[in-house]
């Protein structure tokens, strides 16, 4: 398969090419292997004319995925009807696209009353029906949903004036479009597509082809077909996997002008004049995807006494060197220093984006540690234009640990120099003071919960990802589940939620379907007292014995002898790649650990 090996799958803007998405997608179909992402889109319009460039975009994003498109109007008999072509599907993910142009022409196209209340009443039965439709999908299926926002009909019934006018359709679908956001947060696992912020990047004068929307109901032109499915896939990515952790960026012509070691310290462009500002508005960026949650990272071969002046006292630079979790600058090669700092920071290679503006230091980070994610921009212009235009940092959702991050892992350095003045582990465990709070999981902390099980690699028992949907309906109204979750704080800060997991009931045995908890707390005995915790749970279910697994994985090898140190026993019943074990609770001897205080309840 010649063209699904080539570039052309690398990330990177939609190919110029329309012949070439339908010649890969053909290929991508005939040499599918292993899982895929099932993917259904309905709609109120044709949409099928996506499926070979929505195959290749999520391909080129790392998503092989199978595809589903329903005909239009068709969206309610497939969701409500358990024996339809859907439900058989078992779609992973339902993308939902109700147009109120398809539904209501006639109130779309003409003005109407002085207030708008007729296209207002349109629109809010619409909104209705999606809200019915995600009921269904959390009561049956418990899908991935993500529902399409309204894009402003063209044209506009007063022309140009229509932003001035009361009653004004841009006026009316604004409106309509923080009530659809509102609605779609009350399910669980559901997002918004942004399809107005598409159409409108793309020019909503252009977005339709009349050919095309006459002839076959399709509501977007071809021309635009490449970059509708780009959206979405990006969309669909950030829906179903964890955005990266880790942001690598160069110094000099990357995060300012100018080269440090010759110019200076006051010699380096960075200011609100061109060229400085070009620089500046990359560090802004920079500084928004720290308090989203990205950890800052740097690669620089310079002499690190110079950076760290220069971060000092340098006044028009926004970063400082303490913005950064990591850093690297000296004269070895930057995969060197990259794999070294995804090591200590706890992350895989697959979690870290690289900005260099040197193709050659590019290419070197490319061949040597190939799992990093390196971004190209000569052809997307400016630098903070191509990190804009970087699919790995997207996400749907921002939780409160997210935000916090940055913090979390500076305090997690000052822990590190306290250790260096313990001489036992004891000594050092106690005097960081910590306490735990363990409790069953409502929905205040699904979210959380959810989150950390989707993108736990490392001390992951299982690898099981479940998404938040499935686990609102087990919290919800199933006896045989519990989600279990644990807090954890020391004399530093608030971890926040830091473990999680998931427990089955079979008869008297209860199952450790998911145990998961962030590295970041690894050996302080947290994970000893979450088990303890379990344990607690699973006598209260009335159970004698509780089992658990280990899957192994590609990065979860640090717990592959864990059930055994903590007194597990080992079953017969295992096979290649999972170990199987199991502890009698009338002979557990596990205790909460008494280094940790606990404080709170289970219920």
């Amino acid at each position: 398969m010649a063209d699904s090996s080539d570039l052309a799958l690398e990330y990177g803007p939609p190919l110029p090419d329309v012949a070439q998405y339908h010649r890969i997608s053909r290929a991508l179909k005939t040499d599918a292997e292993g899982r895929m992402l099932r993917v259904a889109v309905l709609s109120s319009c044709t949409m099928g004319f996506l499926e070979p460039f929505l195959r290749v975009e999520l391909r080129r994003l790392g998503v092989p995925a199978e595809l589903f498109f329903g005909g239009f109007g068709e969206i309610e008999s497939l969701v409500l009807d358990p024996a339809s072509a859907l439900h058989r599907y078992q779609p992973d993910l339902v993308v939902v696209a109700l147009r109120p142009e398809d539904m209501f022409p006639d109130l779309v196209a003409r003005i109407g009353s002085e207030d708008g209340h007729e296209f207002a009443g349109a629109l809010t039965s619409v909104i209705d029906r999606v809200r019915g439709l995600l009921q269904s999908i959390a009561a049956q299926a418990r899908w991935t949903t993500l529902v399409a926002n309204f894009a402003v009909p063209e044209p506009a019934a007063f022309g140009l004036g229509d932003a001035s006018v009361h009653g004004s359709r841009s006026a009316l679908v604004a409106q309509a479009n923080h009530q659809l956001h509102a609605t779609v947060c009350e399910t669980p696992g559901a997002f918004v597509w942004d399809y107005a912020g598409l159409v409108r990047a793309q020019g909503s004068d252009r977005w339709r082809d009349d050919r095309l929307w006459f002839l076959g109901r399709i509501p977007v032109a071809g021309t635009h077909h490449p970059a509708m499915a780009q959206h979405l896939a990006r969309t669909i990515r950030a829906a179903m996997y964890p955005m990266a952790k880790v942001l690598v960026l160069d110094l000099d012509n990357t995060l300012w002008g100018g080269v440090l070691g010759d110019d200076g310290i006051h010699g380096i462009k960075m200011g609100d004049d061109y060229p400085g500002n070009v620089f500046k508005a990359l560090q802004r960026q920079v500084l928004a995807l720290r308090d989203r949650g990205v950890l800052l990272a740097i690669s620089s071969k310079n002499d690190e006494a110079l950076v760290r002046e220069a971060f000092a006292v340098h006044p028009d630079l926004l970063l400082r060197w303490s913005d950064f979790a990591a850093h690297q600058v000296g004269w070895g090669p930057k995969s060197t220093g990259i794999a070294a700092m995804a090591h200590a920071l706890g992350f895989g290679l697959d979690a870290v984006v690289f900005l260099d503006d040197n193709p050659v230091e590019r290419a070197e980070v490319r061949q040597h540690v190939p799992a990093v994610k390196v971004i190209e921009f000569e052809a997307w212009g400016s630098l903070h234009r191509a990190l804009a235009a970087c699919p790995w940092f997207d996400q749907l959702a921002t939780s409160a640990e997210d935000r916090q991050r940055a913090t979390l892992y500076a305090n997690e350095r000052q822990r590190q120099t306290l250790a260096t003045t313990h001489q036992s582990v004891d000594d050092y465990l106690a005097s960081l003071e910590m306490t735990a709070v363990v409790a069953t999981t409502t929905p205040v902390e699904r979210a959380r919960v959810a989150q950390l099980i989707g993108k736990t690699n490392q001390f992951n028992l299982t690898l099981r990802r479940y998404p938040e949907a499935t686990l609102a309906g087990w919290i919800d109204d199933s006896p045989d589940h519990r989600i279990a979750h644990m807090r954890l704080a020391d004399r530093f800060g608030d971890h926040g939620i830091i473990a999680a997991a998931v427990l089955t009931r079979a008869a008297k045995r209860a199952v450790i379907d998911v145990f998961v908890m962030s590295c970041r707390v690894m050996n302080r005995q947290a994970e000893l007292a979450f088990l303890a915790f379990l344990v607690e749970l699973a006598r209260d279910w009335g159970c004698d014995e509780l089992t658990g697994e280990f899957v192994s994985g590609p990065r979860n090898q640090i717990v592959e002898d864990w059930y055994r140190s903590v007194g597990f026993a080992p079953l017969d019943a295992s096979e290649a790649g999972v170990a199987r074990w199991h502890l009698p609770l009338s002979e557990s001897t596990l205790a909460w650990p008494a280094v940790i205080a606990r404080n709170g309840q289970w219920s």
